[in-house]
């Protein structure tokens, strides 16, 4: 509209809170206005603003002296191209642009209900649902981290509190059955671990060790609940993929146990299948150095009960942090941390328990038979904390 004179212009007040601003000046302007008094109240909050009314100069100068007495300054001023469009939430004001989201129009009353943002009532809803709902995943995955971190922290500290030697370890022994097992084998392996146990006792004396530094504790056999899992490649998503198999088998192993599976320091799972033929017999085993259990593979007859002890005795000790002392690819033993006796290197005598394999000359070597050819080396007696 062209202005020709103030007789003839639209009219609006400018609205400035001041110090002295009454508490009723929100309820003079929602009775104005006619808007909820807790809109009156955000937009009194958001500072200046022009009254989205268009009026004439007397309506301007009654709504001035309306407003006035609340301690309000107010400045009627004569306005050119007022919108024409209202408001489509408060229809009887006009509107201040469209909302960025829905394109509605809406005035400065909706401005100031959204923070000063140009969005409209149901938009600003959905914002602060929004949000909400980030602020909540957001917490929900600090506390996840912060948990995770804590158990963590609880759980290295338990494992490195294994090596101080302040008193025995349980290792917890779980046999698995895979197929029609020697039954005789079956129940000579908790006899071989004591004897197991009685060795790494003196050669934790020959360390200056006061105690009996293990516990072997064996479960019932129990069937194979489902396929073991395969470590397959060394990649980082390979042994993630591993570790949540190893999860998901370990679960369903002691869901078969008839007693409550006791307080353990390390676990080693003791997958068995008949004997096929003669030797070379299968034993393989998996541990983490610095984990809390171990898996071993064995076809178990009578004679290769020692060795199914000694092998879970191995891998139990990578879980304290020992490292393995032969050549993965010859599995011969390293000298001189791989042999029982360093020194002399030729024939020996036992094994040492990170080898793989008793050394008798160049190239030459053979499996132990019994618990009893078993030493414990320097470096792994270092590396389990019992020397320093």
């Amino acid at each position: 509209m062209e202005v020709v004179g103030d007789e003839f212009a639209v009219w609006r007040v400018h609205v400035t809170p001041t110090p002295t601003t009454s508490p009723r000046a929100a309820v003079v302007l929602a009775t104005a206005l006619g808007i909820p008094v807790k809109s009156a109240t955000a937009l009194l909050k958001a500072g200046p603003f022009m009254v989205p009314i268009n009026q004439t100069k007397e309506e301007a100068l009654e709504l001035a002296r309306t407003l006035s007495p609340s301690g309000l300054k107010v400045e009627p001023q004569p306005v050119t191209n007022p919108p024409s469009i209202a408001c489509l939430t408060h229809t009887k004001l006009a509107n201040n642009g469209q909302c960025r989201d829905c394109g509605r129009w809406i005035c400065v009353v909706e401005n100031a209900q959204a923070l000063g943002m140009p969005i409209c009532e149901d938009c600003f809803k959905t914002f602060l649902t929004r949000r909400t709902f980030r602020w909540v995943r957001t917490t929900v995955l600090l506390l996840v981290l912060v948990g995770v971190a804590i158990w963590g922290w609880n759980e290295q500290q338990r494992r490195e509190e294994r090596r101080l030697w302040k008193r025995p370890l349980n290792i917890g022994v779980f046999v698995i059955v895979d197929g029609d097992v020697d039954r005789d084998a079956l129940d000579a392996l908790p006899n071989r671990a004591d004897e197991m146990e009685d060795i790494l006792d003196a050669e934790y004396r020959k360390y200056g060790g006061s105690m009996k530094p293990f516990s072997f504790v064996f479960s019932e056999a129990i069937a194979l609940p489902q396929p073991l899992p395969e470590l397959k490649g060394d990649g980082f998503f390979k042994r993630v993929e591993y570790t949540y198999a190893m999860w998901g088998f370990r679960r369903a192993v002691e869901s078969k146990l008839l007693r409550p599976v006791e307080e353990t320091d390390s676990r080693v799972y003791l997958v068995v299948r008949p004997a096929q033929g003669k030797q070379p017999r299968l034993f393989e085993g998996l541990a983490a150095r610095e984990g809390d259990f171990g898996v071993v593979e064995m076809e178990l007859a009578p004679d290769t009960v020692d060795l199914a002890v000694i092998t879970a005795t191995h891998e139990m000790l990578h879980t304290l942090g020992a490292s393995d002392h032969y050549d993965p690819q010859t599995g011969q033993a390293i000298f001189p941390q791989g042999y029982a006796d360093p020194r002399n290197r030729y024939p020996q005598r036992y094994m040492e328990i990170m080898a793989h394999d008793i050394p008798l000359g160049e190239g030459r070597a053979r499996l132990p038979s019994l618990v009893g050819e078993i030493r414990v080396g320097s470096k792994t007696a270092r590396e389990i904390g019992w020397t320093q």
